[in-house]
């Protein structure tokens, strides 16, 4: 498919050829009538949805240089859009071309307002177009598209008159500082070669004339004049200007020199006269579109068309990375399974050729589970009497004559051995209990003192922490009220009663 399609628009025909990969191909052309309308109409069906460049070549044209006060956005749109209506009330195919700024105090905006002033010229190539839905670009005259051209050429003398030559007749396009100034296209009879170079260098020499009227350039500036020779036919011209022109230097470029520099092909350079205007509108697009907005809807849904398949293409192509980034990865994933389990079953084949070397079990492996977890929880639930030791080892810190002859420590309910021990406490929890059999010592038969030392350790023994109770289960002597004395004063009774023992119940609360 074309990239572009060109199309040349002269008052007696039309050029038409497509742009693919920077070569401009085949050129046809159409003569503006009916039928010509019609073979363009099929041309541009074989190229549907490619966008269209208009150039046109006519004498129907106008330029002008205008200054407008310097302003910005919507202000400027709108004070150029209102000369633009002045300038041009009946064609629609007009537009305005900002170049600098003024050198003056003011700084005022420079314009170059072109226009086609003969609409009906392109009625039915726009007819065409329209009932194919071709993406229209822009419409661009000639000369605008010659600007492009001297750029392309390195051209950059200050008076610059562009000369070629055209199905339409002789195209003279001057520039000054490297903007358009002013174009004149002249319709020539002469065919032989003496005459038409002759009447080619009258054409230019009123052209010298004509600027010198407008005040845009004296006889007395240099001009340098550039011949655009297609078919090598100029020659004899660029002879007369360099012998008759005076302050004016002739440049021709042969057409082996424009298709060297160009890079237009040279079979259409040598038959299409337009050949190499139309290869430098597809190379670049002009800034000057004159064409309305209606014309160019098709244009920006084609735009939009482009813009949509371009974002799905990129989403598409991000998909596709995307799917082939995670089949790569789930491929690396599974390799990495697979090296795990090849590993996973050599180390089992180890393992079991080390267990078959083990020395039979006693039990099974669920009955040494249970065991272990057995032992684990019977050694979380053990309890030992060190609280108490700690509790006991304290009070006797304090009690030097209290000596300790023995003591039994249980670790459960308060009541199991209610009898023997007649506990303090009977409740049913989950304490610590201990008889501690003690005397004192040394005991010299003072009862009396040897009570107070037991209540003394015994108050001492409540006061330390996790102590819940301590009672005194027997003394030394029973001192009861309802006791009954008995015995006899014999000495041997006396040397028995020369101890002072006494057990004690201790109960101590677990520890949080």
């Amino acid at each position: 498919m074309a990239g572009k399609v060109l199309i040349s628009i002269a008052a007696e025909q039309a050029t038409a050829a497509s742009w693919r990969r920077g070569r401009l191909g085949a050129c046809q052309s159409f003569p503006n009538d009916e039928t010509g309308w019609a073979a363009f109409e099929a041309f541009l069906k074989s190229a549907a949805n490619v966008p269209a460049y208009i150039m046109v070549d006519a004498v129907e044209e106008d330029y002008r240089f205008e200054t407008l006060p310097h302003t910005r956005g919507r202000d400027r749109q709108q004070l150029v859009a209102r000369k633009v209506r002045q300038l041009y009330r009946n064609t629609p195919y007009c537009a305005a071309w900002m170049q600098g700024r003024d050198s003056g105090r003011r700084k005022d905006d420079i314009y170059l307002f072109a226009a086609l002033t003969s609409p009906d010229m392109l009625y039915g190539w726009v007819q065409a177009l329209a009932r194919q839905q071709t993406p229209l670009v822009g419409i661009y005259t000639l000369p605008i598209v010659s600007i492009g051209l001297t750029e392309r050429l390195g051209l950059k003398a200050q008076n610059l008159l562009l000369v070629s030559q055209h199905a339409t007749g002789l195209r003279q396009t001057i520039l000054r500082d490297g903007k358009l100034r002013l174009s004149r296209l002249t319709r020539l009879e002469t065919s032989s070669g003496d005459a038409r170079a002759k009447a080619y260098a009258e054409e230019i020499q009123n052209t010298r004339l004509y600027l010198h009227a407008l005040k845009v350039m004296t006889l007395d500036d240099h001009m340098t004049v550039v011949l655009l020779d297609g078919d090598d036919s100029l020659r004899e011209l660029a002879e007369l200007i360099q012998k008759h022109f005076v302050n004016t230097q002739v440049e021709l470029l042969a057409r082996a020199n424009i298709v060297n520099r160009i890079g237009v092909s040279p079979g259409a350079l040598a038959h299409v006269r337009d050949a190499l205007h139309l290869h430098m509108l597809g190379e670049r697009t002009p800034s000057c579109n004159l064409a309305p907005a209606g014309l160019l809807t098709a244009y920006h849904h084609f735009q939009a068309r482009r813009a949509i398949y371009g974002a799905s293409t990129v989403a598409a192509l991000a998909a596709t990375i995307w799917v082939g980034a995670h089949l790569w990865q789930r491929s690396e994933l599974n390799l990495e399974t697979e090296r795990l389990r090849a590993a996973t079953f050599v180390e089992q084949q180890q393992y079991e050729s080390v267990t078959r070397q083990f020395p039979k079990a006693p039990t099974s492996a669920a009955n040494l589970k249970y065991a272990v977890e057995l032992a684990e929880k019977i050694r979380s639930d053990a309890r030992t009497p060190e609280h108490m030791f700690v509790a006991l080892s304290r009070g006797l810190d304090d009690s030097p004559a209290v000596y300790l002859r023995g003591l039994i420590w249980k670790h459960g309910p308060s009541d199991v051995n209610k009898a023997s021990l007649n506990p303090v406490s009977s409740t049913g929890e989950d304490l610590e209990e201990a008889i501690i059999d003690a005397e004192i010592r040394p005991f010299k038969g003072d009862y009396r003192s040897a009570i107070a030392m037991i209540d003394t350790f015994v108050e001492r023994l409540s006061k330390e922490r996790g102590v819940s109770a301590v009672r005194i289960v027997q003394l030394p002597i029973n001192v009861s009220q309802t006791s009954v004395l008995s015995g006899n004063t014999a000495k041997e009774t006396q040397v028995q009663a020369a101890t002072a023992q006494f057990k004690l119940a201790l109960v101590l609360t677990p520890e949080k």
